[in-house]
């Protein structure tokens, strides 16, 4: 069985989709033979520790950014997750000296660092130095830092920061013997800011997605659901999406259901555009209990930032595909979520013009969609081949 150091700050916050994925990661590794070592952090309030089945489990307490809306509440969250990604905290340091003492007990060759938040990089670089024949496989979720991406991800930045935090990503590229990036949209926006050597061994693996579930359901003769899962925060609000919704005809049968959270702003535009009847918000659901809630649903809804080139891969695309429903996108031609749907057939993927937004809502109305082959792209069990040929 293969030992397996997995460094990832926020496994224990559930709520978060990266966290979300790792524990899927993690399952998913125990499942093809790995012996993990998981290292992570944890507070008194969204971040209890859990346990996991065979797997060693080191949390060490952490500091969290407050979840608080107010102004300053995010002007904190911002300074604490950009600080946190230049310079070691007190997590970050007690992570190291915990590392080095499984590496010496158990003789582990390998460690699997997990990010963002950066911080788990950082116990990467500090441990490479210490160890510089220990295997090093940096994985990241989004890039770094939020300076380099387009509006409405980079409203504001402090130039030294962001100057520091350039070094320390482009010192995880430099020093990690491997490093494994989400979908290629990502890749390539890596290497258009940071230098790769030509030797770097990099790869592409997507998220995993849930067992298909497929249920036997009843929908509604009265309405056409499209729900949409997770947080969709400042970035995700869609206002012409609540006006393309007041252009429907009064006999149109959508309505869109929210399970998560839903920024005021995006619930504003509800309202002012009149068309409150068409929206319910749901609240939180547990990722297990999620597709069950939304069994009856006729569409998924994917709403992305408003940006020419999205490097990300949203997790929930993954979560979606899981169902065999299909998909409605609001992004950019330059997602990778656009270029699955399109490539699987997997629904529609649209911009966020009223007009586009509109023409596709009309077309959930009056034509027949399936969910397509999208599945394939994030099972488990060839998910899993991918790691398992790479790490």
């Amino acid at each position: 069985m293969s030992k397996l150091i997995i460094v990832a700050k926020n496994l224990f916050n559930q709520q978060d989709a990266q966290a979300q994925q790792t524990l899927v990661l993690v399952n998913s590794l125990q499942k093809i033979g790995f012996d993990l070592e998981i290292i992570t952090g944890f507070d008194e309030d969204e971040n209890k520790p859990f346990d996991i089945p065979n797997a060693f489990i080191h949390p060490l307490k952490a500091s969290y950014p407050s979840k608080k809306q107010d102004f300053t509440s995010k002007v904190t969250r911002k300074l604490y997750r950009n600080l946190s990604s230049a310079f070691h905290t007190s997590w970050t340091k007690a992570s190291v000296n915990l590392a080095k003492t499984i590496i010496q007990k158990k003789g582990i060759k390998k460690i699997l660092t997990i990010a963002l938040p950066m911080d788990s990089h950082l116990v990467g670089i500090s441990l490479k130095m210490e160890y510089p024949d220990l295997i090093w496989i940096a994985h990241f979720s989004d890039p770094w830092p939020e300076s380099i991406l387009p509006s409405p991800y980079s409203d504001w930045s402090i130039p030294v920061l962001n100057f520091i935090q350039k070094r320390v990503v482009q010192s995880v590229i430099n020093k990690a013997d491997k490093v494994i990036f989400t979908c290629m949209e990502q890749k390539k926006f890596f290497e258009f800011y940071y230098d790769f050597d030509e030797n770097k061994k990099i790869a592409t693996i997507p998220h995993i997605a849930p067992y298909i579930y497929k249920a036997n359901v009843n929908y509604s003769e009265n309405n056409l659901i499209l729900a949409y899962t997770g947080s969709l925060s400042r970035e995700r609000v869609c206002e012409n999406l609540a006006k393309a919704l007041a252009q429907l005809p009064k006999n149109s049968r959508i309505k869109i259901q929210f399970y998560g959270f839903v920024h005021q702003k995006m619930k504003d535009y509800f309202s002012q555009n009149r068309v409150d009847h068409r929206v319910e918000y749901k609240g939180w659901y547990d990722k297990e209990d999620l597709i069950l809630a939304t069994a009856n649903v006729n569409f998924y809804l994917l709403i992305e930032a408003n940006m020419d080139y999205y490097p990300f891969l949203p997790s929930k695309i993954a979560d979606y595909a899981s169902t065999g429903k299909p998909i409605l996108a609001i992004t950019g031609a330059g997602s990778a979520s656009y270029r699955l749907i399109e490539t699987y057939k997997a629904g529609l993927a649209c911009s966020h013009s009223v007009y586009d937004i509109l023409k596709a809502l009309n077309k959930i109305e009056t034509e027949i969609f399936e969910g397509g082959n999208l599945y394939n792209e994030f099972s488990e069990d060839i998910v899993s081949e991918k790691f398992l040929g790479f790490i």
